[in-house]
C-alpha cells in the first residue's frame, strides 16, 4: 500500500511513539510530508492509496483540503486532545493500525459544502461556510431556500455547516449535533439579536441563498477567506459533488467518542 503521511508540525507524533509507528508501517512505500501552513493554491502531487494525518481534527481538515476530489481515503491519528475525526489515538494506535493497514476499517463519506460569490469567487469546505461582518457593525442578511424567503438574519453573522462540522464551529454556538452519516446540513446564527432565531436543520439538496443587506461581509470556508459579499449581493451555499472518505476502525463509536470528549458522564459534572 502507498501512504502519504501529512504531520502537523506543531503537533507531531512524539517519542517513542514514533518509533512504533514507524515499525508498524514497514512493508508500505510511506511518504512522510509536512502539512503546509496554508491552503495551497494549486494541488500537489502525490501518489498514494491511504493518507494519514497526523495532528488533531485540523490536521484531518487541511488533509482533506490537501487531497479535495481524489477520493483517497483519511484515516486521522490524533496526537492532541480533543478530536472527533481521527480515528485513531495514541493510547490505541499500536492495536488499531495493523488492523487499518489491512484494509479492516469503515469508511465514512462525508458530504461537502461548496460557496458561490459574485464574479466567479467561490469556496469549498468539509465543515461549515460562515459570514461575519468585515470590520465594526451588524451583520444583516436575507436567508432564502431556493425562491422561498425564511428570515431576515441580524447579528454578528451565520455559520451553514455539514453533519461532519456540527461538532466545531456549530457546537460552539450552542447548534445541533448531526449524525455523522445523516443528509443534513444546519444553519446556526450567530449572537442574533431577535433571541427566537435559533438553528434550522435543512435536508444536504437545499440550496441556501444569503442576501447581503449590511455592510461589507467576510464568506470563509473552513476559516479561509472565499470572499468579501457586498450589499445586494446574494451567496449561495449548496451541497459539492466532492465527497470525502474518512477512515475509522470497524469498532468505531461516533457516539461514545462524542461522550467521552464531551465529558458527558464524568462522575465530576454531576456533583
Amino acid at each position: 500500500m502507498k501512504i502519504l503521511l501529512l504531520e502537523n508540525p506543531t503537533r507531531p507524533i512524539p517519542e517513542p511513539a514514533r518509533v512504533d509507528f514507524e515499525t508498524l508501517l514497514g512493508g508500505h512505500t510511506v511518504e512522510w510530508r509536512e502539512l503546509p501552513r496554508k491552503r495551497l493554491r494549486t494541488k500537489p502531487t502525490f501518489d498514494a492509496d491511504l493518507i494519514i494525518a497526523a495532528g488533531g481534527d485540523g490536521t484531518v481538515l487541511a488533509a482533506a483540503h490537501y487531497a479535495r476530489g481524489r477520493g483517497i481515503p483519511i484515516l486521522g491519528f490524533n496526537t492532541g486532545h480533543l478530536g472527533f475525526l481521527a480515528g485513531i489515538t495514541l493510547n490505541d494506535f499500536r492495536a488499531e493500525l495493523p488492523h487499518l493497514l489491512e484494509r479492516r476499517w469503515r469508511i465514512d463519506q462525508r458530504t461537502s459544502l461548496r460557496v458561490e460569490l459574485p464574479k466567479g469567487r467561490s469556496g469549498w469546505a468539509l465543515n461549515e461556510i460562515s459570514l461575519q461582518i468585515d470590520g465594526p457593525g451588524i451583520f444583516a442578511g436575507a436567508v432564502s431556500f431556493g425562491t422561498h424567503h425564511v428570515s431576515d438574519y441580524r447579528g454578528d453573522g451565520l455559520v451553514v455547516s455539514t453533519s461532519t462540522g456540527s461538532t466545531a464551529y456549530n457546537f460552539s454556538l450552542g447548534g445541533p449535533l448531526l449524525a455523522p452519516g445523516s443528509s443534513l446540513i444546519s444553519i446556526t446564527p450567530k449572537a442574533p439579536l431577535t433571541l427566537t432565531n435559533r438553528s434550522l436543520v435543512l435536508v444536504e439538496d437545499t440550496v441556501i441563498v444569503i442576501t447581503i443587506h449590511g455592510g461589507p461581509t467576510r464568506v470563509e470556508a473552513d476559516g479561509v477567506l472565499a470572499g468579501i459579499a457586498r450589499p445586494g449581493d446574494s451567496i449561495h451555499i449548496h451541497r459539492s459533488p466532492v465527497m470525502v472518505p474518512l477512515v475509522f476502525p470497524a469498532t468505531h463509536n461516533h457516539y461514545a467518542a462524542v461522550s467521552e470528549k464531551l465529558r458527558w458522564n464524568d462522575p465530576d459534572f454531576e456533583r
